[in-house]
């Protein structure tokens, strides 16, 4: 079963990283896009990639981590394909509605210097600088205020592409695939949390591993029916994946068991008992211990009957499918009903 291990959290400079939200718990699927928990209010979301984050993510940027990036909001519905590995403006609207479905607002940043209602501002001028020297027909001044313009406009374009939402690589854990379940969680509500061991994670395809008896492996098969359940009164239904072939060193064959349905988180990482149905029919069958059969001289079959009168009557039966010592029979002369006793041993 594969496990991976969550270690980052979300950092605030200068704030105590305290677990303010934790919407997760063992036993709880997890899907792309999810937040895992909060950290001082700000989020952990889960993605999947290859590619371990190196970096914080901004506007622009772009390389392997942003085609990752790209490649997850495409299959979140959230980016139109084909992406083009740059961060820009539908990546960044993506993006917003990434952490919106999560509960969150991402972080906005702006480039250093002028803020955009001064480029703004910068961009009018420029353009009432043009209007000016056309009318006053100067040449040279009408260029120059031209030349302004263009980089008036320029100045505020590269602050547009330059803004947007920022990607800590913090907030983002990137795991090889979903779904997976919770398994165990480090992290407290409430309590300080490190990077480290915050939570792990584990493959959805959950399955119950036990051991069979040599008397009994032979009987059990892939498919069959089996039901398992826990201490805590929950039962799931299943079906047999596989049994090993060789035994192991205590002479059992192990034998592992995909579940049917959800399985609970209390019978999660915990042991179980397991029941496989070997052998089932339609309606309800006698049997007797195989031990009662006695065999006749014309081949054919009896059981001894004791009465209620300790009298013993000898009634000949038909055999059917056999199981752990017990076999099904049925009565060809005489009547045998469910409760009479047989002799063993004759």
């Amino acid at each position: 079963m594969e496990s991976f291990t969550v270690e980052s959290v979300p950092v605030i400079e200068g704030a105590t990283p305290v677990v303010t939200d934790l919407p997760v718990k063992p036993g709880v699927e997890v899907t792309e896009g999810q937040r895992l928990l909060s950290v001082t209010g700000r989020p952990l979301l889960v993605l999947v990639g290859a590619l371990a984050g190196y970096r914080d993510i901004r506007p622009l940027d772009a390389g392997p981590d942003v085609a990752q990036l790209e490649a997850a909001l495409v299959r979140l519905g959230l980016l139109a394909e084909p992406a083009d590995d740059v961060y820009g403006d539908a990546t960044k609207a993506a993006v917003r509605e990434l952490y919106a479905r999560a509960g969150s607002t991402a972080l906005e940043v702006t480039p250093d210097g002028p803020s955009l209602e001064e480029l703004g501002v910068a961009v009018v001028e420029a353009q009432a600088a043009v209007e000016a020297a056309a009318d006053a027909g100067d040449v040279v001044a009408h260029r120059s205020a031209v030349e302004a313009r263009r980089q008036a406009r320029q100045a505020q374009t590269a602050f547009q592409e330059r803004a947007g939402p920022l990607i800590p690589k913090a907030e983002v854990s990137i795991v090889p695939r979903l779904p997976m379940v919770v398994e165990t969680i480090a992290a407290r509500l409430g309590r300080p949390v490190a990077e480290g061991k915050v939570m792990v994670l584990r493959s959805a395809e959950l399955v119950f591993m036990g051991a069979l008896d040599a008397g009994f492996a032979s009987q059990v098969k892939a498919g069959q029916v089996a039901t398992f359940g826990g201490r805590g009164g929950s039962t799931v239904a299943g079906l047999v994946k596989s049994v090993a072939q060789e035994p192991s060193k205590e002479g059992t064959y192990s034998v592992t068991v995909m579940p049917a349905e959800a399985v609970p988180a209390d019978l999660v990482s915990v042991d179980v008992v397991v029941q496989i149905e070997v052998l089932s029919t339609e309606k309800p069958v006698l049997t007797v211990p195989v031990a009662a059969l006695i065999a006749q001289a014309d081949g054919s079959t009896i059981v001894v009957q004791r009465g209620s009168d300790s009298r013993e009557r000898k009634v000949a039966v038909t055999t059917g499918r056999d199981f752990d010592g017990m076999i099904e029979v049925l009565a060809s002369t005489g009547r045998l009903s469910d409760g009479d006793q047989v002799v063993i041993g004759r």
